[in-house]
């Protein structure tokens, strides 16, 4: 077995100490460089895909219908999931089911405000000058 000239610690000059520590071939730069490429485009494809793809896919007959919140970490929480209410607790990464209702007709709100266009609104101004 051939080995190396050690490298002496004391009395080495500079030179010596550089191809100690910094002795890096072409091809560990071509392979170090290769797979920083392979690692930011899976970033990017990843990043494509997901927002491909729906936020709600496993639920997508779950709503949430409405959040209090009782205290910093701690909130209720309805649920609908497939026309059955959840009533949900949530503290400090624990959810704990309160009750479950298939009975429940949750009150829908009606508004009476009608959403304007944004043409209506440029004649709006242009009439009032």
């Amino acid at each position: 077995m051939q080995m190396n000239n050690p490298v002496p610690f004391f009395g080495a000059n500079q030179a010596s100490w550089f191809a100690l520590f910094y002795k890096v071939n072409y091809v560990t730069i071509i392979n170090l460089l290769l797979f920083v490429g392979i690692m930011v485009a899976v970033y990017y494809v990843s990043k494509y895909l997901l927002s491909k793809t729906p936020y709600n896919a496993p639920f997508r007959s779950g709503k949430v219908k409405e959040r209090l919140y009782i205290g910093q970490q701690s909130s209720l929480t309805v649920v609908e999931l497939q026309g059955i209410y959840y009533v949900l607790a949530n503290d400090k990464g624990r959810t704990t089911l309160v009750d479950k209702r298939d009975d429940l007709e949750y009150p829908v709100q009606e508004t009476n405000i009608k959403p304007l266009e944004f043409g209506e609104i440029l004649k709006k101004i242009r009439s009032k000058k």
